[in-house]
């Protein structure tokens, strides 16, 4: 090892002891610690809290789905139930205003009372027409009544005549006699009647009766009533409905007729569950307390007397909770009928209940209360996972970061506490950014410099001056140590002061590094505020999107209900083309009968004629015999007049005799009456043979004119026979033509189904867009706050 030379001995051990004592506070933050204390909680926290309210306002909005929910189910139960019996009614309507119907009516109703059934006893009327429980079978009439039962989908339909007697049927009758019946004397008395479900024997089902009386259209008089019952089946439809709805979890529908105090179906995710029996009865979720309070409700509806009081009242009287009315005006023609929709909480269930209009009937939905409450606590998972995912990626980036930002600043603290320390032979490896490269390389170039420039000047003559030197350094490394020091709390406004030493050029280095620093931190905040802006735009934009989307799914939807209109209505054309077949083939029949019928009509009018010129002949004579009595009752009157006469003498002789002709007397007196009475009588006769002469004579002229009319009437039946013929012919090729409309509209009735399916499944790629915009817009949302978080945090630094 070569030894050292004195002067180096001195030089290493003024390197020795060359120390430079800290000024600048020992505890002071490292800007590392600085970043991290600051800007990762500017970030964290308010994504905390985001996330919270966040997952309040979800919890809060499923909640009030699933409110809503349960309440459209019980209005799409009541308002699907209410349709249904309205087409019920619609169809006994159809059938009432039928002209075959109504004339069959008539017609058995005159054959009854011409039979004198109407004054028998039920027992007898139940015995003579036990077999067929028909006052006449008309088979063709039956076969229409079981063509409209499979169209309309109907179990029974029956007509009586005005009497109660039945005259047409899908199917035997229980009796023949229906007067007694509630749903005869109800249809007499209001035109319209709807039952309560209940089982029938005849068609081995639960339904629904509804009769209609048949009335004259002309007078409005009381022909018959018919009755048709609509199967509880047809309910069964309600559970697509439902399942489009999203029935799920405890969710149930119930309808319950409230006069009988029976729940006709039960819905449910699983499906429907009906009677199976006449003994079967389904239980009433919520049990006495909510059919009671349903019947209460239906008062209230009924008589639209909905107050805060009536409210109250039913609350208290049956334990309910959080009760509110929803009231719903609907007009019908210049009637104004109200539909009550009711919420409220019993024991652990929430329930929705919502009225009919026309029967006494409520549809009940309801569900847990804590699975109103459970409603958006699944997202709970998502909302926690993703705040963390953001921390931690926010936390990742702030490190990074601030890594970045400190560790050459760090390892430049370090290097110049050793060379404070004394220790020249420290070197930088420079790293990071220009700036901070420039600073090392300056920083070891000073360090060279100085340790250089000692060796040249250590020397014994020169000691005491590389002292002072030392010392100066030392000082102004201090002063440079305390200048910067403000940038480890994040102040990057300060300036070193530039001497023209060395350290000045560190200095100056040192400068242009906080500045390329402070023009980052600029450019952070600055793309910040782009970032806060764009997401404000594109939020404006999502939002619209959405509500487009919103737009579009309820136009579709408005699409949808015409085209299911559109196809009713193909359907009911075709249904009508049914019956105008029906209609015109009977009509054919009635053209043939009607021809045989002119014919013997034809007949009877010649035996007419042959009558009336027979008449005629007798009629003649009857007058000439009446000439005859005029003579006689002449001869009788003269003779009359003749013994008034004689008596008259007879009595003058009678006073010129005395006393003796007294008695003579008395009987000329009595002959003279006679004769007067006589005479009278004779008077009579002849008015009454003048009459006769005048009326006998009216009779001939009227029989020789019937006898004209006859012939007239027989030409004009002949007329009428040819126009029925040709009536018929155009009859059958109306009926071809029908047979084509009818199925030209089966073909456009599937078409239609075809067309509402696609269109169902273009409004719900629709509904889907609009949440998926909304979803969109929650996330550009949480962006433009993390934007401002990180604008936030980049504030703490001071560059102006």
């Amino acid at each position: 090892m070569q030894k050292q030379t004195e002067p180096e001995r001195q030089a290493a051990g003024l390197l020795d002891d060359l120390t430079l004592e800290e000024e600048f506070p020992k505890k002071s933050i490292p800007l590392r610690r600085l970043l991290l204390s600051t800007i990762l909680p500017a970030l964290l926290v308010p994504l905390t809290i985001a996330s919270a309210v966040g997952y309040y306002v979800t919890q809060e909005r499923s909640q009030a789905e699933m409110q809503r929910q349960l309440e459209g189910e019980a209005l799409l139960a009541s308002g699907t139930v209410e349709q249904i019996v309205a087409q019920g009614q619609s169809v006994v309507a159809q059938l009432t205003a039928n002209p075959l119907i109504f004339s069959w009516a008539e017609n058995s109703a005159r054959k009854a009372e011409t039979d004198g059934l109407p004054q028998l006893s039920d027992e007898e009327l139940e015995r003579r027409f036990a077999a067929t429980k028909l006052l006449e079978v008309n088979q063709p009439f039956n076969n229409y009544l079981i063509q409209t039962a499979e169209i309309e989908r109907l179990t029974d339909i029956a007509v009586t005549e005005r009497n109660g007697f039945t005259i047409g049927s899908i199917a035997p009758t229980s009796t023949f006699v229906h007067t007694g019946k509630t749903w005869w004397q109800e249809a007499k008395a209001q035109n319209l009647w709807v039952g309560d479900p209940e089982y029938d024997e005849s068609s081995d089902s639960f339904g629904v009766d509804v009769s209609q009386a048949i009335l004259d259209p002309s007078n409005g008089q009381f022909m018959g009533v018919i009755i048709a019952q609509l199967p509880s089946r047809e309910f069964y439809q309600l559970v697509n409905f439902l399942n489009n709805a999203g029935i799920s979890g405890s969710q149930q529908v119930q309808l319950l007729d409230i006069s009988s105090n029976v729940v006709i179906n039960t819905f449910t995710t699983d499906g429907v569950i009906a009677p199976t029996g006449p003994d079967d009865v389904l239980e009433l979720i919520g049990g006495e307390s909510i059919a009671g309070a349903a019947s209460q409700i239906l008062k209230l509806s009924q008589a639209q007397t909905v107050t805060e009081q009536s409210l109250n009242d039913l609350a208290t009287k049956y334990s309910l909770q959080n009760v509110n009315v929803t009231s719903s005006e609907n007009s019908d023609n210049d009637s104004q009928t109200s539909k009550l929709l009711v919420t409220f909480d019993y024991q652990s269930k929430r329930y929705a209940l919502s009225t009919l209009q026309g029967v006494d009937w409520v549809a009940i939905a309801s569900m847990d209360i804590s699975e109103i409450n459970a409603a958006g606590s699944g997202l709970l998972l998502v909302f926690v996972l993703t705040t963390l995912i953001l921390g931690a990626v926010a936390a990742v980036t702030i490190i990074l970061l601030a890594n970045r930002l400190s560790a050459p600043l760090q390892n430049l603290s370090h290097a110049a506490e050793l060379v404070s320390a004394g220790n020249l032979d420290v070197t930088i490896e420079p790293r990071g950014t220009n700036e901070l490269q420039t600073l090392a390389r300056t920083f070891n170039r000073l360090t060279r410099s100085v340790k250089r420039f000692l060796q040249q000047q250590v020397s014994f003559e020169l000691a005491e001056e590389q002292r002072r030197q030392t010392e100066e350094i030392q000082e102004r490394i201090l002063e440079l140590l305390e200048e910067v020091e403000p940038v480890s709390r994040g102040d990057l406004t300060v300036q070193a002061r530039v001497t023209p030493d060395d350290i000045g050029t560190v200095a100056d280095s040192y400068n242009l590094t906080v500045r390329s620093l402070r023009e980052i931190v600029a450019k952070v905040q600055a793309i910040a505020s782009d970032v806060t802006e764009t997401t404000r735009n594109s939020e404006a934009s999502v939002q619209l999107l959405s509500e487009e989307a919103l737009h579009q799914a309820e136009e579709i939807a408005a699409a949808l209900k015409k085209v299911r209109e559109m196809a009713e209505l193909v359907e009911w054309v075709a249904t009508n083309a049914e019956r105008a077949t029906f209609a015109t083939q009977k009509a054919v029949q009635v053209v043939e009968e009607g021809d045989a019928v002119m014919n013997r009509t034809v007949d009877g009018m010649s035996a007419i004629r042959e009558t009336v010129a027979e008449a005629r002949q007798k009629v003649k004579y009857l007058g000439e015999t009446s000439q005859r009595i005029t003579a006689v009752v002449n001869l009788i009157s003269s003779f009359a007049t003749q013994t008034k006469m004689l008596a008259f003498n007879a009595a003058i002789e009678a006073d010129r005799a005395g006393q003796e002709g007294r008695g003579f007397a008395v009987v000329a007196e009595e002959v003279r009456s006679l004769a007067q009475q006589s005479a009278e009588a004779s008077t009579e006769i002849e008015k009454l043979v003048a009459a006769i002469q005048g009326e006998t004579n009216d009779v001939i002229a009227a029989m020789e004119q019937g006898t004209e009319q006859v012939v007239i009437g027989t030409k004009l039946v002949n007329e009428t026979r040819h126009s029925l013929n040709k009536i018929a012919s155009v009859s059958t090729e109306i009926n071809q033509l029908i047979t084509e409309i009818t199925q030209a509209t089966v073909h456009q009735s599937k078409a239609s189904e075809e067309v509402t399916r696609t269109m169902t499944d273009v409004a719900e790629i629709a509904t889907k867009t609009s949440k998926e915009a909304d979803q969109v817009s929650s996330s550009f949302a949480e962006l433009q706050k993390v934007a401002e978080e990180l604008q936030e945090g980049a504030s703490q630094f001071k560059i102006d």
